[in-house]
């Protein structure tokens, strides 16, 4: 009759125990490899939540601008480094690519974007494009938000 190799004493609880761990492991990163790269955070940037609430997250791609609200919080001569500020902070960076907003005309001078994904093939956009005078003042400010599944 044959027999299963034997272990040395007390090698089998570890054995085991280092398998779980190991498992344990390599969920953990594979849910933060997920989560860095925002598939788990289906949220929009607090600036355009109010926006985001009010359009569907499904159907047609829209742009829609949401230069009203921004300015609410942004108005015209608020300096560019507190602007500037708070899109660091809600995860925006710096857009030099024009391709991503067709529909933003290109008269501003300084653009940051944002992209959040939600669902496995929607993604959500922000813009927040301005222009600020030699005093750091911004001048003209604009936000658009766009959606696209597929």
């Amino acid at each position: 009759m044959w027999k299963p190799p034997q272990l040395k004493p007390g090698s089998g609880p570890i054995l085991g125990c280092l398998g779980t761990i190991l498992g344990l492991f390599l969920v953990l990163v594979l849910f933060l490899a997920i989560w860095l790269n925002g598939w788990v955070d289906g949220r929009p940037p607090l600036l355009a939540a109010e926006v985001a609430k009010q359009h569907s997250l499904q159907g047609p791609p829209e742009n829609i601008p949401f230069d009203t609200e921004l300015s609410r919080k942004f108005p015209i001569g608020t300096s560019e480094a507190s602007l500037l500020r708070e899109l660091k902070r809600e995860g925006f960076v710096k857009d030099y690519g024009p391709e991503v907003y067709a529909a933003t005309p290109r008269t501003y001078a300084t653009a940051y974007v944002a992209t959040w994904y939600y669902g496995l093939i929607c993604t959500g956009h922000v813009l927040v494009a301005w222009t600020a005078d030699s005093q750091g003042s911004i001048t003209a400010l604009h936000g658009n938000y766009s959606h696209e599944c597929g």
